[in-house]
């Protein structure tokens, strides 16, 4: 089984933490809670501020507008990968528990935000050939895994699981 995590054990103390990050992501965490709190300031009740006077300050004014749409939507994109791994990494909880129906529910959770991700086809396709007995899942997952990483170590391996099915 593949993992987001530079060790199991990591990902399940930062898990069952209920802390939302994958190791060795803290540098990118604390850069979001920076981006988070220069929002929170802009959410701040508004003073009234003059007109732009000359065309300067207009385009400074358009200038910070646009910087802030960026910083919004960067923030929009690391929230998402964020969610994304924390249902991954729940689901590969779960499956180590062996709770593989939940664990099959937080892999799904993590396609639905990224359905172009080989790993989580790759661990579904795992899920479902050894422990949900689903030949036909199993096979259509390995599939998007090859599909997505052709030449991804595992590859030849997955290739051989595929043929077993």
């Amino acid at each position: 089984m593949q993992y987001r995590t530079a060790a199991t054990l990591t990902a399940v103390v930062v898990l069952l933490s209920s802390h939302p990050l994958r190791a060795g992501e803290t540098e990118e965490a604390a850069a979001i809670e920076e981006q988070a709190a220069r929002l929170r300031a802009w959410n701040e009740p508004v003073r009234e501020i003059p007109p732009p006077s000359n065309e300067t300050d207009l385009a400074k004014a358009n200038a910070e507008i646009d910087r802030l749409k960026s910083v919004i939507d960067d923030l929009r994109v690391r929230l998402e990968r964020e969610r994304r791994n924390s249902h991954y990494n729940m689901g590969y909880v779960y499956k180590v528990c062996r709770q593989y129906g939940r664990a099959e529910r937080e892999f799904l959770k993590a396609l639905e935000i990224d359905p172009e991700d080989p790993w989580i086809h790759y661990n579904l396709g795992i899920l479902y050939q050894d422990d949900l007995k689903n030949r036909a899942k199993a096979r259509e997952h390995y599939g998007k895994f090859l599909e997505l990483a052709p030449y991804d170590p595992d590859a030849p391996r997955v290739r051989e699981w595929m043929s077993a099915l």
